[in-house]
């Protein structure tokens, strides 16, 4: 069983396919769909959210509605709280999910020994490789790795991994427990960006492993989730400051991990 949580705000053309994607690449295991609105008011909105409750495929579906201006971190953190299952997954909406019984695999993964942070093979829209992880660095705070080659490739159960030090919450699974054991999301430094990378870096800190799976994969249009939100000046100064408390968060888990 797992929750997948989705925050979205106006856009319904992405998350009608994300949700057409986890329909037709059937999970294979129960779901509850999660959606975070952001005051959305375009065209179709209400009628698209109907049609997801009478969608009998899915065996919850649940709407939580926030306000402006919009926290990341503090919108996740409050859907974990009222999901109805022990596994969780955070999707941006706009992205399509492509492997058959994805959310099986998941569920068994996150059941393996001290499993944090789950991520996937993550490919832009010509296929190419846009995440296989997250890998820690000084100049941009953090860079998705996007190698063709996998170092140190695992098996588990038929799926395909490797050890990584963050993942992406585009397609992020985490057991909920394990996520209220760590605090969640900070919602005061990282109320828009690099909120995953520091929840990877408690999970890995508290000696539990991420992984990026590399059998299971989705395209994901990179952006289109935050550029829905309005960019204005006071939108790039917290960016700004986000990226330089993730750098000094970055020196301090090396110091740590020493």
């Amino acid at each position: 069983m797992l929750t997948v949580i989705i925050p979205f705000k106006d856009k319904i053309d992405l998350l009608e396919k994300c949700i057409n994607s986890i329909y037709k690449y059937d999970a294979g295991i129960p779901l509850e769909i999660l959606l975070i609105n952001n005051k959305s008011r375009g065209k179709g909105v209400k009628k698209l959210i109907k049609s997801i409750f009478n969608n009998n495929s899915f065996n919850y579906v649940n709407l939580i509605e926030v306000e402006d201006p919009f926290n990341y971190s503090k919108s996740i953190n409050m859907a974990v709280g009222q999901s109805r299952f022990e596994n969780i997954l955070l999707l941006n909406n706009d992205t399509l999910i492509k492997t058959k019984k994805w959310g099986d695999k998941i569920c068994n993964f996150l059941n393996k020994g001290k499993i944090g942070c789950v991520g996937i093979k993550l490919l832009n829209q010509d296929e190419s490789i846009q995440h296989l992880g997250i890998k820690l660095d000084f100049k941009s705070g953090a860079k998705e790795i996007t190698e063709q080659s996998i170092v140190n490739e695992k098996e588990y159960m038929g799926i395909k991994y490797f050890d990584t030090k963050a993942v992406s919450a585009a397609f992020m699974a985490i057991k909920k427990p394990i996520f209220l054991r760590l605090n969640g999301m900070n919602e005061n430094i990282f109320p828009l960006t690099f909120n995953d990378v520091h929840l990877s870096l408690k999970a890995y800190e508290s000696g539990l492993q991420n992984v990026c799976i590399t059998n299971i994969k989705a395209i994901h249009k990179g952006g289109a989730t935050r550029n829905s939100m309005q960019i204005n000046t006071s939108f790039k100064i917290k960016r700004r400051f986000e990226k330089m408390m993730i750098k000094i968060r970055i020196l301090y888990h090396f110091l740590k991990i020493k």
